[in-house]
């Protein structure tokens, strides 16, 4: 049986993740843009309907709901955090309010470090 001392988790590994929270609450497809891979997906699964789409178009979509709902923020819930070398799985419960509604879900980010440091490679989400 293998046993590893604990490893301490990049400090720059939740940058990504600080940036898509900014860039969802404004609508900032900058801010979006700087979290994701350039290639980035994003797959979301709602009501048994599974759909996967560009980053171009994920940002779209926030700008137009950030333009249907001026109060817009997702907040999230305990992470779950699995690293090894340049890969990171984060696991986190959000809600996501979109003027007086709220929806939870479960988002999956997929990440990697390259030489511009941890960008979000994919993101999987579930409402």
């Amino acid at each position: 049986m293998n046993q590893h001392a604990p490893v301490p988790v990049d400090p720059t590994l939740m940058e990504p993740i600080g940036l898509y929270l900014e860039g969802v609450r404004t609508g900032s497809g900058e801010l979006l843009a700087k979290a994701f891979a350039p290639n980035a997906t994003i797959t979301s699964s709602i009501h048994s309907t599974t759909e996967t789409i560009s980053l171009p178009e994920f940002i779209d979509f926030v700008k137009e709901l950030k333009t249907q709902h001026a109060n817009l923020e997702e907040t999230h819930g305990k992470t779950s955090v699995l690293v090894d070398k340049s890969v990171a799985t984060i696991y986190v419960p959000f809600n996501l309010k979109m003027g007086s509604s709220v929806a939870a879900g479960i988002d999956v980010f997929a990440l990697a470090k390259g030489t511009d440091g941890w960008r979000i490679v994919h993101k999987l989400y579930s409402m």
